[in-house]
């Protein structure tokens, strides 16, 4: 389809929407901009001050917070960001976490070696696994991952089954931009199983792994026994690593059988 021009492209791209129930392009979401993102006790207050170019959905400045608690005040923690765009995520990831930090950001465009964020910046391709171990190995390891990458599903799920065994124990693991999994342009179609959003709901067997009898097809392949947890936001999935016990059952000293 890369090979019409935009006018058909996009012509075609509505006909098949009117066929599958499926948005067609992300474009029209720029129709629906707001100038705030919404209140939160940090990351909004970083967003709206940043000077470089940044893009995010209304939402995420909650789910930063709520999800970053844990670790801006970490020393030496290890952040990887996947999309570099403008700079301004990166900038913002700086500002938000204890100056100590290790902050690297990767894209495939070259231009971005030109942006003055104040962090690490390397190029290419998020799916290559020599190139991100390369990095990881450079970075002494991964706390935080974050992929604002291409937002094609493939590309996502590669990716993650690179980096998801690399992350430290108690590490977090985000992908971004969910809402492809939806739209037509990004080759989400809601009712497929390849879609991130759609495999990642299938990866939430993993962890009951041990009552599990039957064989879960589309998940994302990674060690059950490392997958503490999976939270589900608006187009936003955060994957949390840390060894789980063998399932026991612990009762109180008073505790009497029924």
């Amino acid at each position: 389809m890369s090979q019409v021009s935009p006018r058909i492209r996009n012509r075609i791209l509505r006909i098949i929407s009117w066929i599958l129930p499926v948005h067609p392009s992300p474009d029209s979401w720029f129709k629906k901009r707001i100038n705030q993102i919404n209140p939160s006790s940090k990351y909004s207050t970083l967003f709206h001050e940043e000077k470089m170019g940044c893009l995010k959905w209304s939402d995420y400045s909650t789910i930063y917070d709520e999800l970053f608690q844990n670790f801006q005040n970490r020393e030496n923690l290890r952040i990887l960001e996947i999309g570099v765009l403008e700079g301004g995520s990166q900038s913002i990831l700086k500002k938000y976490f204890h100056a100590s930090s290790i902050i690297f950001g990767i894209d495939i465009n070259p231009n971005c070696l030109n942006l003055d964020t104040g962090t690490n910046i390397r190029i290419g391709d998020a799916t290559d696994k020599n190139f991100l171990t390369e990095i990881v190995g450079e970075m002494g390891g991964i706390d935080l991952v974050i992929d604002d990458g291409s937002h094609l599903s493939s590309h996502q799920k590669k990716t993650f089954e690179i980096l998801f065994p690399q992350l430290s124990e108690g590490g977090l693991y985000i992908v971004e931009d969910l809402e492809h999994s939806y739209l037509l342009e990004s080759k989400g179609i809601p009712f497929s199983p390849n879609t991130f959003w759609n495999q990642s709901k299938r990866t939430t067997e993993l962890l009951n792994n041990e009552f599990r009898r039957y064989k879960k097809r589309f998940t994302l392949k990674i060690n059950a026994s490392e997958l503490f947890s999976i939270k589900f936001y608006p187009q936003i999935i955060a994957f949390s690593k840390g060894k789980r016990s063998t399932p026991s059952i612990v009762v109180t000293e008073n505790y009497r059988p029924h």
